[in-house]
Order: C-alpha cells, then sequence, then structure tokens
C-alpha cells in the first residue's frame, strides 16, 4: 500500500511539472520575471543590486547584478589599415569607408564556399580563420581599450558582447565584387567552390541598455559562474527594459521555447505512466526524485540542477508504457488546438490518469461489460464422434482412437525434461536475486534512454502538426 502511495504521488509529480513546462511561458517565465523584477530596479545609468542570492561566489560583497537602461556608450577608436593587426585593410581601402570605422570593437570575417554543404541543406558559407587566394587574408577582430557605458567602465572580456552591426561599403575592391555590403572573390550570385566571402563587423551603438554585474562600482563585468570560462552579460541597442533583456534571453536560451515544449512533453509521459502503475515503481525512481527536489530547494546546490534532473527523466522514463504515451499525446494536441490553460491541462490529465487506473485495477464498468463491449463466449468443447450401424461394429474400434482427445498422451515426455536438466549448475537464491535486479535496473535505463528518443520525434510531429504560433 506505501509502495502504491508514494509511486503515486511522484507520478502525480512529475505530471505537474511536465505540464508546468509545457505552459512555460504561462507558469515559469512570469515567476522567473518576477523575482528578477523584484531584484533589479530598473534605473538609467546606475547601479543597482541585487539580493544576497544573486550575489557571486566569495566577492559577492564587491560585486552585485546591476541593470542600465539607455546609457551612453564612450571609448569609441578609430579602426583603419594604420591600426595594430589591421594592415591587411589595404586591400579594400576602394570598399571601406575613407574615415575608418569607429566602434567599440571591429572584426574582419572570413568565410569561404563549399559545395557540398549546400546540397547537404545547409549554409553552404563555412567560417574560415585565413585565406591564401587571391591573397593571405586571416579573420581577426580589435577591441577598443577604454570603452564606457555611462560612468562604467566595460571589461575587456565582455566588450566583444556589445551589439554590432554590418559596415557599409562603398565600392568593389581588388579582386573583390560588393555585394550586400559584403565582398566576394567570385560571382556573389553564383558562387563556385572555394569563393571566399569578406565582411567587416563594427560595434557603433551610441546608447545600451546592460544587464550583467558591477564590481566596486566602476566596472562592468559578466557572471560568471562557479569561475568557470562561459560569462554572461547583455547588451541590446537602446533603451530596453529589464522585463525584454529577460524574455529575449529565455527565447535564445529555450529555442523559442521548443527545449521546455520537448521536456514536458516527455516528462508528462513519464509522469502518466508511473501515476497509473505505482505499483510497478522501485527505491531507485524515489531516491533520484528526492535528489532532484533538494537541488531544486537548497540554494547552494542548484548547480547540480541539470545532473539530478537528467538522472530523473532516464529513471523515470524506464516506466513509460504505450497508454502513457498515447493518452499525453492526444491531450496534448487538443490542448493546443482549443487552447487550455495551465490547469485545464492538469486536471484533463489526473482525470484521464485516475480512468486508466480505474480500469486497470477494476475492469471496464458495468454498462460497458454488459452492453457495449460485449465478451465472447466460450466455444463448447466438441463430443468425440460415435459411430453407427454397420461402420460402428466394422471400423469402430479402429479409427475411434484416432478421433478422441487423450489429454495424457504428452505427459511422459513433459516428466522427462527436469531429469535432462537435473545436471545444470544453478545459482543460490541471493545470486539469483541481485543479478535479476542488477539486470533490470541497468535494462529499465536503457528502455528509458531509447524512449526518451521515441518521445523527442512523437513530440516533434506534434509541434510540426500543431504548428509553433498555436503552441507559443
Amino acid at each position: 500500500m506505501l509502495q502504491q502511495v508514494l509511486g503515486a504521488g511522484v507520478g502525480a509529480a512529475l505530471l505537474l511539472f511536465g505540464a508546468a513546462l509545457l505552459h512555460a511561458k504561462e507558469v515559469i517565465y512570469p515567476r522567473v520575471l518576477a523575482h528578477v523584477e523584484k531584484k533589479v530596479p530598473e534605473e538609467s545609468c546606475s547601479p543597482g543590486q541585487l539580493g544576497s542570492a544573486f550575489h557571486s561566489g566569495e566577492h559577492a560583497e564587491k560585486k552585485s547584478w546591476l541593470h542600465l537602461t539607455g546609457c551612453p556608450v564612450t571609448g569609441f577608436q578609430q579602426f583603419s589599415a594604420k591600426t595594430a593587426n589591421l594592415s591587411q585593410l589595404e586591400h579594400f581601402s576602394r570598399s571601406l569607408p575613407s574615415e575608418g570605422v569607429s566602434g567599440a570593437w571591429f572584426e574582419m570575417q572570413l568565410q569561404e564556399f563549399i559545395m557540398g554543404a549546400a546540397q547537404k541543406g545547409v549554409s553552404p558559407w563555412r567560417n574560415v580563420l585565413a585565406a591564401s587566394k587571391p591573397f593571405v587574408l586571416h579573420s581577426v577582430l580589435v577591441q577598443a581599450p577604454g570603452v564606457q557605458v555611462g560612468r562604467f567602465h566595460v571589461a575587456s572580456s565582455i566588450v566583444r558582447l556589445m551589439p554590432s552591426s554590418k559596415v557599409k561599403l562603398r565600392g568593389d575592391a581588388s579582386q573583390f565584387r560588393l555585394y550586400h555590403d559584403s565582398l566576394y572573390s567570385g560571382d556573389p550570385t553564383l558562387p563556385e567552390e572555394g569563393d571566399l566571402r569578406v565582411s567587416f563587423v563594427v560595434a557603433d551603438a551610441a546608447h545600451v541598455s546592460f544587464l550583467g554585474m558591477e564590481t566596486d562600482e566602476t566596472k562592468l563585468v559578466g557572471y560568471n559562474p562557479n569561475h568557470g570560462s562561459e560569462t554572461f552579460a547583455v547588451f541590446e541597442k537602446g533603451d530596453v527594459s529589464l522585463q525584454t533583456l529577460v524574455n529575449n534571453q529565455i527565447d535564445l536560451a529555450t529555442a523559442h521555447h521548443l527545449i521546455p515544449w520537448m521536456l514536458g512533453f516527455a516528462m508528462s509521459i513519464s509522469g502518466f505512466s508511473i501515476f497509473t502503475l505505482p505499483e510497478k515503481t522501485e527505491t531507485l525512481l524515489y531516491v533520484s526524485f528526492l535528489t532532484f527536489i533538494l537541488t531544486v530547494i537548497l540554494p547552494g546546490a542548484s548547480g547540480s540542477l541539470g545532473i539530478t534532473f537528467t538522472f530523473l527523466f532516464f529513471v523515470s522514463w524506464q516506466y513509460c508504457t504505450a497508454q502513457g504515451v498515447m493518452w499525453v499525446s492526444m491531450i496534448t494536441f487538443f490542448s493546443h488546438l482549443f487552447k487550455f490553460s495551465f490547469p485545464m491541462l492538469v486536471v484533463a490529465l489526473l482525470v484521464a490518469g485516475l480512468a486508466v487506473h480505474y480500469q486497470r485495477r477494476n475492469g471496464p464498468p458495468a454498462f460497458l461489460r454488459s452492453g457495449l463491449l460485449r465478451q465472447r463466449r466460450p466455444q463448447p468443447k466438441r463430443a468425440a464422434h460415435v459411430f453407427t450401424g454397420a461402420g460402428g461394429r466394422i471400423g469402430g474400434t479402429l479409427v475411434e482412437p484416432l478421433l478422441s482427445v487423450d489429454e495424457e498422451v504428452n505427459e511422459p515426455l513433459i516428466a522427462e525434461i527436469p531429469s535432462f536438466q537435473a545436471t545444470a549448475p544453478q545459482d543460490t537464491p541471493d545470486q539469483t536475486s541481485s543479478s535479476n535486479s542488477m539486470s533490470s535496473m541497468l535494462r529499465g535505463l536503457v528502455y528509458g534512454a531509447l524512449g526518451a528518443v521515441c518521445v523527442v520525434a512523437i513530440g516533434g510531429a506534434i509541434w510540426i502538426v500543431v504548428g509553433k504560433g498555436s503552441l507559443d
């Protein structure tokens, strides 16, 4: 009884979590945004500190989050062929502005045309670091040394993140043709294998909005979790509110909400399957679920959230059933077709789960058993043929044994099988139980991984059929 209660509780929790991910824009994103807005006052070119939970590691007293709105950018540099590391711009002097290019950073990009990539349906222009034809060139990025946003100096590690645009070119260059503000070594409309494309990009926004961190109240830096290599900071051109900055980053991080939708679809299936079959659950599911909950609740454990979620995802998927896939797929389809709200989706999933659980325990309802779903009556056993007349007197004794059914004919053959297997080595009960448990767990994890792959295909099909617009 306790196992069924725990299993049903875990299944219902996973079902609720999956439904929340399916409605992430309605349920999760507004709460994240409200929490951030509460901690980060929207000011113009002045620091705003976050609460202690948003401080960065051991330097929390010196480093805090900051949001700036529409601050002027100063400290631009004039980039030209005379600038260090940009001497190759001499080849493009007829194309670039005669007075040079002013900005926070400047980049020269090289791309090579690959015919095979175009045939595979991907972009045929591949970024390259260097090229030798028609002359030696290499990709390069140069940053201005003293960029400021308002009264804050910008750290060199995040200057590259400032918004940029393509440089407006004047005309053709030596052995290059101008087309849509890029220079091509061949025909821009009919490129060939090995053709080169050169583009120039500059960060020239006069005013930017910023979301990141400040240190010592004089320098803008990025958020570097756990001292890793990734740095988070957001620059956008013009006056951009905190809400817009956060929403734009959520769109980018979630591939326009496809990632949470697919995860929610998968978690709903595993939760529905567990909810309808709670007696099949095992200790590993409870451990993985409890570990995930602890990483969500405890502030210091958030760095392990991805690991615990992945572990729970694959453990729970070993309980996936075809009935769960069918019901969740059908309810999700109609949910997006008829615009179910989050509570309506949760109620539909729980009601369907309760109905399936009831049917498995008690069978179909009485009105179905008596009326709509009539069971086939068992066919009576045919009696042995009785010979009469002359046939019975002459040939009955010979033919009748062939037509009668003797159920004990095969008994000697069955009885001999154990004697043949008696010499096989037998495992002890403890060894058998241990090996069966381990193989069952490994097999379940493998099935969970395979099931996750299958649900991606199913969810993708629903995404395509329903259409992205209706899912948003």
